[in-house]
């Protein structure tokens, strides 16, 4: 069951482009890391730039504690904090349900057709 870590926060304005270069650092390293992520993106609100939300997929629960355990994630967030005004907000979810145009593919964290 597919497995999402959603991290929020409010970049201070003079931070924005350390920020963006911890954002690329972060992508080189998910790419040399075993058990690293399925996909990863960043949101920017339109309105307030200041504003962003990342999202770091895994294939499973199982998946995102091996890759915690490298401490990459660990590092990430901290570098993260160090561009944020007040807190970080990082929250993990188990795909419970997910529906397409042909129906639903995952219904209570059980896949019923392919992902999309």
């Amino acid at each position: 069951m597919h497995h999402l870590i959603v991290t929020a926060c409010r970049v201070q304005p003079e931070r924005m482009k350390e920020f963006f270069g911890h954002i690329q650092q972060w992508e080189h390293e998910l790419e040399k890391a075993s058990h690293g992520p399925e996909y990863h993106s960043l949101y920017v609100n339109e309105a307030d730039p200041s504003r962003v939300l990342l999202l770091t997929r895994f294939e499973s629960a199982r998946h995102a504690e091996e890759f915690e355990a490298t401490g990459l994630l660990d590092g990430f967030t901290d570098r993260i904090l160090s561009c944020s005004a007040g807190e970080v907000d990082q929250v993990a979810y188990d795909l419970y349900y997910a529906v397409g145009p042909g129906g639903p593919r995952v219904v209570f964290g059980e896949e019923s057709g392919a992902m999309p």
